[in-house]
């Protein structure tokens, strides 16, 4: 099965010019969008942000991009800044799978999706 790439961008410097719309994006409302088959998550806008802000809005990101995504396998590639604990983004991403079926009377149907690093 192919994996379907996801890109975490901090830095536009070290991605192609050629993805026009990358620049049209606002940060906090519309900072996901998928465009020729790739997922892109855009935080350039908060590059100038200290290490640990960075990580709470990666982590926020993570919550947001479960909820975008659907059930297919994925791969992420980060632009820009390394230092960042990709667990920040995996950890928002999980806490959005998480659900209360022991304790719901009603049980709900999960999506699969997995994802690489």
């Amino acid at each position: 099965m192919q994996k379907l790439p996801i890109y975490i961008l901090f830095n536009l410097d070290k991605f192609p010019k050629s993805k026009k719309k990358i620049r049209e994006i606002s940060f906090p409302s519309n900072f996901i969008f998928k465009q020729d088959g790739v997922i892109y998550v855009c935080l350039h806008q908060i590059a100038h942000l200290d290490k640990m802000q960075k990580n709470f809005y990666l982590f926020n990101a993570g919550k947001k991009l479960r909820n975008f995504c659907s059930d297919k396998n994925y791969e992420i590639k980060y632009f820009g800044d390394k230092s960042l604990n990709i667990n920040c983004l995996i950890l928002g991403w999980h806490l959005m799978e998480y659900s209360f079926d022991n304790f719901k009377t009603n049980k709900t149907i999960k999506k699969k999706i997995k994802f690489d690093i």
